[in-house]
């Protein structure tokens, strides 16, 4: 039986436990069990006080899982995606965290506790990305040939420009033929025009005309064939 987090000895950890994840877990926690008070250090410990059975441990960690041996044996702790808490044997054993949580112990929610259990076993990192984090620049690239947008993030000062939210791409399927998308990078609705282009069999001619399309935030429309032209997005609002 277990009796708490960090209870029951084990000897000084022969490693640092990796720096990825080993951030997410440093610092102090209380047991909801037997109340002590665990202390998980960078080199390896985790230590124990404020309970009369309490001997020393060592942890390592990986992903958003904390694993915990002593001379009883060994738990995996998963930490919750709001890191204030990690737990083991399905919640018996708790452990919340005294003070504040830093940002790189939030996680992602990957919508249901089956799939961020697996994944957390697994490895997989689902810590959110710190808002206050500097985004990494990235090189400009070569303007495309036909005025086609290429793909690529937008940035937070283009979310007000809606000529900069749409992306139109063309996949070649036939002679003569293309298919297209417009997809709306930002997070806010876009309305545009563009021609719809149709080979008329009697005359063999192509007919465009403009048509008015409302995109909302997130969304793509396509693909769509448009005959020897490309949607020439533009008018955006």
């Amino acid at each position: 039986m277990i009796l708490s987090f960090l209870l029951a000895g084990a000897a000084v950890a022969e490693a640092a436990p990796p720096s990825n994840c080993a951030a997410k877990f440093i610092g102090d926690w209380r047991h909801s069990g037997s109340g002590n008070r665990g202390t998980i250090l960078p080199d390896g410990r985790a230590l124990c006080s404020e309970h009369p059975a309490c001997v020393q441990g060592t942890w390592t960690c990986s992903g958003n899982v904390l694993t915990y041996t002593n001379s009883a044996g060994t738990w995996n702790y998963t930490l919750e995606p709001d890191g204030k808490s990690m737990s083991t044997n399905g919640g018996a054993a708790t452990a919340v965290r005294i003070g504040a949580v830093p940002a790189n112990a939030r996680s992602r929610d990957l919508g249901s506790a089956a799939k961020n259990v697996t994944a957390d076993i697994l490895g997989v990192d689902r810590t959110q990305p710190s808002p206050t984090a500097t985004p990494v620049a990235k090189p400009i690239a070569a303007a495309p040939p036909n005025g086609v947008r290429p793909v690529g993030a937008v940035s937070s000062a283009a979310q007000s420009d809606p000529s900069q939210c749409v992306v139109e791409k063309a996949w070649p399927k036939a002679t003569g033929v293309n298919w297209y998308s417009l997809k709306n990078s930002c997070k806010r609705r876009v309305t545009l025009d563009y021609d719809d282009c149709d080979l008329n069999l009697s005359t063999n001619m192509v007919q465009c005309s403009t048509k008015t399309l409302p995109l909302a935030a997130r969304s793509e429309f396509g693909p769509v064939p448009n005959h020897k032209h490309p949607l020439n997005a533009r008018n955006f609002r």
